[in-house]
């Protein structure tokens, strides 16, 4: 993966979007496509998508010297919902292993310290971060997978209060929880229905609607229980856009 390098010297907004499959957007609702329309108007803006497909926090942070590269003012970071995925399942935490090359299996206690690192790599760069939330997995807010994603929302809220004013919190897991129906319940996380629905998604005709795949398999904020729907997305651009636009932080202002 390459990214564009900002030319030493400008004075633009150059925000990169790290993470997993969720931003890529190839089998998700395309947030970062959608901030990149929202700071359409602002001169000199540029948008880098640094999503890759079965990327978990540990590869996120492997990915820094990268997005380093870019120069950025502003960075994005949505990861953990590959790492919740290996915790809650032995057959995923080995195929996120062997894929990813990872050190263990991933955790809550290993996705905190690699969050972490990552946070304090891209301060001491001088990059103001945004480190939002995974969202739901799943869509039954009872389920034990939503209870644990609960849990990494809170390492992630808290990773991001100790960034020094620097280090700002992105509730995804909150916004995209309120938006789940309670009575009945929508549908909980299953592996296999999951990868289905994800078969399905990559076989889908160009014509083909994220919303109109919602309604037929009666999701609300998901795809197929993990990966964001435009409303899900939407949710997530809008936080981005606001992170983006607010005035800066002069803890974070890079001399040039």
């Amino acid at each position: 993966m390459s990214f564009p390098v900002l030319e030493h010297g400008c004075w633009c907004t150059q925000v990169v979007c790290l993470g997993d499959s969720l931003t890529r957007g190839n089998l998700s609702a395309d947030w970062v496509g959608d901030l990149r329309l929202r700071l359409s108007a602002a001169r000199g803006a540029t948008v880098v998508n640094a999503g890759t497909n079965m990327h978990c926090a540990h590869n996120a942070r492997l990915c820094l010297d990268r997005v380093l590269d870019c120069r950025p003012s502003h960075v994005v970071v949505l990861i953990g919902t590959n790492d919740l995925k290996a915790e809650q399942s032995s057959f995923e935490s080995v195929v996120y292993r062997l894929l990813n090359s990872l050190p263990e299996k991933p955790s809550l206690a290993t996705f905190e310290l690699e969050l972490l690192e990552l946070r304090e790599r891209l301060l001491a760069n001088g990059v103001q971060v945004a480190l939002a939330s995974p969202p739901v997995l799943g869509e039954d807010i009872t389920s034990p997978a939503n209870r644990r994603a609960a849990e990494y929302a809170a390492v992630v809220r808290r990773v991001a209060a100790g960034g020094r004013g620097g280090c700002l919190y992105l509730p995804l897991f909150e916004r995209t929880l309120l938006a789940l129906p309670t009575m009945p319940a929508g549908a909980a996380y299953d592996g296999l229905r999951f990868l289905t629905w994800l078969w399905a998604t990559c076989l889908r005709r160009p014509g083909d609607s994220m919303e109109q795949m919602q309604e037929d398999r009666q999701l609300t904020v998901t795809v197929d229980l993990v990966h964001l729907g435009p409303t899900g997305g939407a949710m997530l651009a809008e936080m981005a856009h606001a992170f983006v636009t607010a005035p800066p932080c002069p803890a974070c202002r890079r001399q040039y």
